[in-house]
């Protein structure tokens, strides 16, 4: 199994996507359009919820807020 790396504005417009569709669309649907694994949004997405980063550098993310 190949472990993929993801630029940190990849993540951030995941996430965003996510917030911006989820009242409509399942997780799994987003993450597919994506072409990621559910768990590895799920796992952005509680990130970013707990810690406003996701694990490598800083940012502001208070738009996502």
């Amino acid at each position: 199994m190949t472990k993929h790396s993801y630029e940190k504005e990849f993540k951030e417009q995941a996430v965003q996507y996510c917030l911006d569709n989820k009242d409509h669309m399942t997780m799994n649907e987003i993450s597919k359009n994506l072409g990621i694994g559910a768990s590895t949004l799920h796992k952005w997405i509680k990130l970013f919820t707990e810690t406003g980063e996701f694990g490598r550098g800083s940012g502001n993310f208070s738009a996502l807020h």
